[in-house]
């Protein structure tokens, strides 16, 4: 130590790798002395594995409040506390061959604390997994009229349908040909 400073001598002869220590930390909002510290290590030598060189160490420090208090802008009275999302989609997955209410009370004897919260998280996720399936699959129509307005919204940007015919009570004509 000169004049109160800490002087730190070179290391001879230089090491060959420098590993570097990055540490990440944040605190609970509603509960300052409850704090999360991730740490990664960077710089590792070229014999470990990728997957040992993308690891992490996720350190909680202190004890997680019991009361959980209720989001800013929550109009409930309640605090909001994730589900799940393997419960979620268990759910759903049950519901795609029975009633909703079925799958709720029947998730309800098996474990109250692991359940949804309510039928309308199973409805969502349904919804959700029934709209990807419809957007992976947007060339397989749902129904007859999909396929006909498809045709129809086709008419201006296509050069080979030529002209459409809709009449009442009768099948939809499509003249289709080419101008070579």
């Amino acid at each position: 130590m000169v004049n109160g400073a800490i002087i730190y001598e070179p290391l001879f002869p230089q090491p060959s790798s420098v590993l570097t220590l990055h540490r990440y930390y944040t605190k609970l909002m509603e509960d300052n002395t409850f704090k999360k510290r991730i740490t990664t290590i960077a710089g590792l030598p070229e014999f470990i594995s990728v997957e040992k060189k993308m690891l992490a160490i996720v350190e909680y420090c202190g004890t997680m409040p019991t009361k959980l208090k209720k989001h800013e802008n929550s109009k409930k009275s309640e605090p909001y506390i994730r589900t799940d999302p393997k419960v979620i989609q268990r759910a759903a997955e049950m519901a795609e061959h029975e009633k909703v209410s079925n799958v709720m009370t029947k998730l309800m004897e098996d474990n109250s604390f692991t359940a949804p919260k309510s039928t309308r998280q199973i409805n969502d996720k349904r919804f959700r997994n029934r709209k990807r399936k419809r957007e992976e699959n947007m060339n397989s129509r749902i129904n007859i009229a999909d396929d006909v307005v498809s045709v129809l919204s086709e008419l201006h940007s296509n050069p080979v349908i030529q002209e459409i015919i809709l009449t009442k009570h009768k099948k939809p004509v499509v003249i289709v040909y080419s101008n070579q």
